[in-house]
């Protein structure tokens, strides 16, 4: 019975990743290649303006579709696909880096074959966690570098770290954003986050590595 169930939430699993994918993406794509479109017209008429209206709505749909992306990678991906996960992880943190900060991404994987594997759901978080965490170092920072390391064992830890100006007390128990949904993020998977300044801003954010969600 547990073995049907499984296969039946795989198969859920995968027709609403398929509906995304073939629906909401596509329709983003097509948004995109518009708006690409639509640059070229108003840059033919001298509106500078107007192409940087353009210019910020090509990159927030692409924002939105890199997230939908994600999204459909978590729903297809199965529990022993940790190395497409981590490069999965590489390229959301490659792409948010771009121009803006050099980056540096340290797995160490000292999990044995006969450890549980990291259920798809605490993935799923990591990257958001992440994802977060890189935002935060280049709006709120002004970083220049970032270190993220990930330790797979009996526990997975997430270390990310910058050179940036820090972030106070006060902002961490303020934070209705960014902060609030790391440490909201951790909570709900029975894990911590923990952050700290040491010439930058430090995460520390600690992970149950086998226990199942339902999130």
């Amino acid at each position: 019975r547990a073995r049907l169930e499984g296969l039946l939430v795989e198969r859920e699993r995968s027709r609403i990743a398929r509906d995304l994918h073939d629906g909401v993406a596509a329709d983003l794509s097509t948004l995109v290649w518009r708006a690409a479109e639509l640059k070229e017209a108003v840059a033919g008429v001298g509106n500078g303006e107007a192409t940087a209206l353009v210019d910020e709505l090509m990159s927030d749909a692409r924002s939105s579709l890199d997230e939908l992306g994600d999204v459909v990678f978590a729903l297809r991906v199965s529990g022993d696909a940790w190395e497409d996960f981590i490069a999965r992880l590489r390229q959301r943190i490659t792409r948010l880096c771009a121009g803006s900060l050099r980056y540096e991404l340290v797995i160490d994987d000292a999990l044995d074959s006969h450890a549980p594997e990291v259920p798809v759901d605490v993935r799923i978080h990591m990257l958001r966690i992440v994802q977060e965490a890189v935002r935060n170092a280049i709006r709120h920072a002004r970083a220049k570098s970032i270190r993220i390391e990930i330790e797979r064992g009996a526990e997975v830890v997430v270390r990310v770290s910058d050179d940036g100006d820090g972030i106070s007390d006060e902002a961490i128990e303020s934070s209705r954003g960014g902060v609030s949904n790391i440490a909201t993020r951790a909570r709900i998977l029975g894990g911590a986050a923990s952050w700290s300044r040491d010439s930058g801003t430090h995460l520390v954010v600690t992970l149950p590595a086998n226990r199942p969600t339902g999130t």
